[in-house]
């Protein structure tokens, strides 16, 4: 990673509702997003349902011999052995599998197939069947919305089709009067419209805490960028720089490569700030810090800011001698940026002196051992002159080859 690699990008707030107030949803990744948290929010939920649901539906049987009897066999056949063992391959489901959308439809699933058991008993009978058992078809459109926490979608999907099955079945079963269908059917419609409304509710408010977590993750992310950039260069702070120079020694030491470190100081940079002010002193600064990043190209450099005219670049898997190039090349690139600096005592113009230390880091030598060696060798340029590069070549370069 260098130091032109961004910190991970900020996530989009999304909205919440897609197509109006018809719509509930979200776009693209988002919406895979918002279904995973909708799941985690619902899931417990979702499962005592499942297994509250069969329960009652497995009870409600024993009403069965005094409710269908000309038609019990057909109707326990239908309850126990074809119901139930689906709706519990469904709760199994559940716990199998992690995928949001599985869940949403196994739910969906369950409310279809228990309301056409419900309307196929009621067809199949006429006697009290066909219209005691109506009820239940009232509170499997419920019971999906209210408890299993259907999706709006899937929540019109479920509940229409066993609405649209019910009238197609008692329809041409016709052992229902056409006015007793007729009102059957303006509550059912009804029943959809509500259960429609209760989901529709209860799924935009989880948008809405979906959508205030992922703000709150923007807010913590910014946090966190602020706390690692410098905000006038907008390059890594002396923080993020000692956490990356630790990381660097690490790997390197594990590698048993060569870590190269340069430390940058402007010259005369306090005489500059008394003749042209702190604003040109800022606007300077970042000048100088887009020029130094230039240089650093390769994937494991890093560039920071780690003083008021001071800058650090980390140069891995690179011996002195590269690393004394690097950093000659840089003191040459601010030059040929001419700013002018007639309070200077080395040119009228921004210059920089660099320290540059190297070394394999192990026992003997450590990342403190690097830093202080490069920092003296700052020392030593700026005591000599200014505007140059020194390397302390006697203390930790690595042994040739």
């Amino acid at each position: 990673m260098n130091n032109d690699t961004p910190m991970p990008k900020k996530p989009e707030v999304p909205g919440i509702l897609k197509g109006g107030l018809i719509l509930p949803g979200m776009s693209g990744e988002h919406e895979q997003a918002f279904l995973n948290f909708y799941r985690k929010r619902t899931i417990n939920q979702v499962r005592h349902a499942l297994l509250l649901g069969i329960f009652l539906f497995a009870a409600l049987g024993a009403l069965d011999p005094y409710v269908v009897p000309g038609v019990i066999r057909t109707v326990w056949m239908i309850r126990y052995f074809v119901i139930v063992p689906v709706l519990l391959v469904l709760w199994i489901l559940t716990y199998v599998t992690r995928k949001a959308g599985y869940i949403q439809v196994a739910c969906g699933l369950a409310v279809m197939l228990t309301g056409i058991a419900i309307v196929f008993m009621m067809a199949i009978d006429t006697g009290l069947g066909n219209k005691i058992y109506y009820g239940g078809i009232m509170l499997c459109i419920f019971y999906g919305s209210a408890f299993l926490r259907l999706t709006f979608i899937l929540s019109v999907i479920a509940s229409w089709s066993v609405t649209f099955f019910y009238i197609a079945s008692v329809a041409s079963a016709g052992n229902i009067p056409l006015p007793v269908l007729m009102n059957n059917t303006f509550f059912l419609c009804a029943s959809n419209i509500v259960a429609m409304s209760l989901s529709y509710i209860l799924e935009t408010h989880i948008r809405t805490e979906y959508e205030q977590a992922v703000a709150m993750k923007m807010a913590n992310l910014e946090l966190h960028r602020n706390s690692m950039f410098d905000s006038l260069t907008k390059i890594p702070n002396r923080r993020f720089f000692d956490m990356r120079f630790k990381e660097e020694c690490n790997r390197m030491r594990r590698e048993d490569r060569p870590l190269s470190l340069v430390i940058f100081d402007i010259d005369c940079f306090k005489n500059y700030n008394d003749r042209f002010g702190h604003h040109m002193g800022d606007q300077c600064l970042v000048q100088v810090a887009s020029q130094i990043k230039k240089v650093v190209r390769r994937s494991g450099d890093f560039v920071a800011r780690i003083g008021g005219e001071e800058f650090a670049v980390i140069l891995s898997n690179t011996r002195v001698e590269e690393a004394i190039a690097v950093a000659d090349n840089m003191r040459q690139e601010v030059r040929n940026m001419e700013i002018p600096h007639p309070s200077s005592t080395v040119e009228a113009i921004v210059t920089i002196s660099g320290g540059v230390a190297s070394c394999v880091p192990s026992d003997r030598v450590a990342g403190d051992d690097l830093f202080g060696a490069a920092d003296m060798a700052l020392y030593s340029a700026k005591t000599n002159g200014k505007d140059r590069v020194e390397a302390m070549v006697d203390i930790v370069t690595p042994p040739p080859g």
